[in-house]
């Protein structure tokens, strides 16, 4: 019995790479940049709360420094995954 057998898996398939399987889409940038003006809206959103004189405004932008943080780790290991596989 070989591995691909073994593993219940039908020899015709594909392993499977591991990691996000969006990082291996063929629009993995256009996912990230999505992501990451998200983001940057949240922020925007923060600082317009702020301008107007909105106490929220604090949270709003925490929370975007918390989201842009995240998106731009993903951007990252996307990247390194990618870069792995030999994509």
């Amino acid at each position: 019995m070989d591995g691909a057998a073994a593993q219940g898996r039908p020899h015709h398939q594909a392993p499977q790479l591991r990691g996000d399987g969006a990082a291996f889409a063929a629009n993995w940038r256009t996912v990230v940049a999505v992501d990451l003006a998200m983001a940057v809206a949240v922020l925007a959103g923060g600082l317009a709360l702020l301008w107007s004189g909105t106490d929220w405004g604090w949270a709003l932008l925490a929370a975007g420094f918390v989201y842009t943080f995240f998106a731009c780790g993903r951007a990252v290991k996307w990247h390194r995954l990618r870069r792995q596989a030999g994509l």
